[in-house]
């Protein structure tokens, strides 16, 4: 049997065929003790999510229960917001609602071009036909079409492209305001990056949003059907920025929170005093040795900021490398 005729298969199969094949297939990897605490439809929904994935990853990737906690929850109407850091896997909470709703649209609102990218390579990898619309996606008539008629069952997105931008709609914001039958195709709206809403969607300190776009996604919870269920996923949701989510996307006080700890075995915390300020560059001198040449090696490090003035200190950095480097 060939892989598509197996999932047709699954997407078929009854609650007792489905366990039977799961447990002969998956084995020890299945995640039994969750799996018997569901109720049917459910339980029948996690076994094909886990059988659909295991097939297309070719036996490597087994769904864990927070994605299936998060699939589950979509599948039942509730609003999601997922708290994991990167690499966690909240990916396949995107896909995996894909795969089970054959038939209907999902849009990720995707905050930059080189992710959108990588979202599609990764939603194409299980054979979901996906596009990016952001402002380099051509205003051709048939491409448009292919949209309208549901050829892409994902769409990933910047957030600019859903409501007014410079003064006009564009074409994905006059689609979704003017095409019922388009918008009724769309079943779940996943938010990634959410944190964007608050950081870069409102205005903070006396500047405007840096990306207004982000203050706006509440607007797609009227324009879109009542059912659509929403996701909102972010590995940096302190407690001001999620009630801002909450409060942005319009979710409602029944909406699940899952939250994994962003702790990783290989890394280790640590906190050192900063004299004067993080703009006296000089805290950073313990990054590079006073006497570095090589061959010395020096560890591959990430500073971050949050504006341009202290950002200068990669210009300070590089400052105590030797010219050549």
């Amino acid at each position: 049997m060939d892989q598509q005729s197996l999932i047709q298969g699954i997407h078929v199969a009854s609650l007792d065929a489905l366990d039977c094949f799961a447990h002969e297939l998956i084995k020890e990897h299945l995640p039994n003790d969750y799996l018997q605490t569901l109720c049917d439809s459910d339980r029948t929904h996690a076994l094909c999510a886990c059988l659909i994935v295991y097939v297309l990853t070719a036996t490597t990737i087994v769904p864990r229960q927070f994605q299936l906690e998060a699939v589950l929850a979509t599948l039942n109407g509730q609003d999601t917001i997922i708290t994991a850091g990167t690499g966690s896997g909240k990916t396949l909470c995107i896909i995996i609602p894909i795969l089970l709703c054959p038939g209907t649209i999902s849009m990720t609102i995707s905050p930059l071009k080189s992710l959108q990218a990588t979202q599609v390579l990764e939603s194409t990898k299980y054979g979901i036909p996906t596009i990016t619309i952001n402002k380099d996606t051509p205003t051709d008539p048939s491409l448009w079409e292919s949209i309208h008629t549901g050829k892409f069952a994902h769409l990933i997105v910047s957030p600019e492209q859903l409501s007014m931008f410079n003064g006009h709609l564009l074409c994905l914001a006059r689609l979704l305001r003017q095409n019922c039958t388009f918008t009724q195709h769309i079943k779940h709206v996943h938010v990634d990056e959410a944190h964007n809403i608050y950081t870069a969607g409102l205005p903070h300190h006396g500047e405007e949003a840096f990306r207004p776009a982000y203050g706006k996604l509440g607007e797609l919870h009227v324009l879109l059907c009542k059912e659509i269920t929403f996701q909102a996923l972010s590995a940096t949701l302190p407690h001001h920025i999620l009630s801002t989510v909450q409060c942005e996307l319009m979710f409602l006080s029944d909406h699940i929170s899952l939250a994994l700890s962003t702790n990783h075995p290989n890394i280790t915390y640590a906190t050192t005093p900063i004299i004067g300020g993080l703009c006296n560059f000089h805290n950073f001198d313990c990054l590079i040795p006073d006497n570095y040449a090589p061959p010395m090696m020096i560890p591959k490090m990430l500073i971050f900021y949050d504006n341009k003035k202290e950002a200068a200190a990669a210009a300070y950095n590089d400052s105590r490398l030797p010219k050549p480097l």
